[in-house]
């Protein structure tokens, strides 16, 4: 009873979250299930979200294989990847973005294809936390849409995605000792393109294109550090910084110009979080 009480309540918090955020703000909210992890949802818990995921008709972000740890409990407890749980348990039915996926067997990989699974690639999360190195280029090869993340603030203290881009598009290369693994254009449409797909928002936003939600950034390309800029694309992978960026507009209207946030006050911001981090640390 406790068990079917407590699955009740949660289902109706979800469906009340749903009804009252997804779409709203001009569709800019999207609402998914999160799902963290098979180590830390039972086999009954996984399945009771799929079914919930397909009720909604909405996505599930959850995530897999970061450690090696997590395959071998997983085969321990269930004699299976999570991949393959995820599978059985009907996760994969549904539209997935699958954060890490470090440890990721060929038939994981197989079934990520299967699945239309987006991977999100954390590069500096995996690094900070020793978690290791992702096989990009093999889910690359295979066709699999990889857009990049920046996991929490706990492993990756700056949520940078200018940051992101540089890494994922220089550890490959030496990780593999091949300079041609990840390209400048690859990183780029890993933080764009991709993952606008991996969010459902094809044909809406992820690239500069008539049609699309005019979501922008402009940089200032005149700074030392980035001049001269012989290829644009380079430039932005390999030496622009998230602070170069001076003007920030989603969907036509601009929220960040000359580096001053048009909505928020950013002083008051930083204020409640440091006063937020004294009670979490203390």
């Amino acid at each position: 009873m406790l068990v079917i009480k407590k699955y009740s309540m949660r289902r109706k918090k979800v469906y009340e979250f749903h009804k009252n955020w997804n779409n709203k703000s001009d569709g800019k909210i999207q609402v998914s299930l999160e799902v963290h992890s098979t180590y830390l949802f039972s086999r009954e818990w996984l399945i009771k979200s799929a079914n919930i995921a397909k009720e909604l008709e909405i996505g599930i972000q959850i995530h897999i294989l970061e450690t090696q740890r997590e395959r071998d409990e997983s085969f321990e407890k269930y004699s299976a990847s999570p991949v393959e749980l995820c599978m059985e348990c009907g996760i994969l039915d549904v539209p997935v973005i699958a954060a890490h996926c470090v440890y990721l067997s060929d038939n994981d990989m197989d079934i990520l294809k299967a699945k239309n699974v987006s991977v999100s690639h954390n590069p500096t999360s995996n690094l900070k936390l020793g978690s290791g190195i992702a096989r990009i280029p093999e889910l690359i090869k295979r066709g699999i849409n990889v857009a990049i993340g920046t996991d929490g603030a706990a492993s990756n203290n700056n949520l940078n995605m200018f940051e992101e881009m540089h890494i994922a598009a220089l550890i490959h290369k030496g990780y593999n000792k091949e300079p041609g693994y990840i390209s400048a254009a690859e990183a780029v449409a890993m933080a764009t393109a991709n993952g606008a797909h991996a969010n459902g928002q094809n044909g809406i936003n992820g690239m500069i294109k008539k049609g699309l939600k005019a979501d922008l950034i402009i940089l200032d390309m005149d700074k030392t550090h980035i001049c001269p800029v012989n290829d644009p694309i380079a430039a932005v992978v390999y030496s622009a910084q998230g602070s170069d960026v001076e003007t920030v507009i989603i969907d036509g209207k601009i929220v960040m110009e000359n580096r001053n946030l048009i909505y928020l006050d950013e002083e008051l911001i930083k204020a409640k979080v440091r006063e937020t981090a004294k009670r979490v640390i203390l």
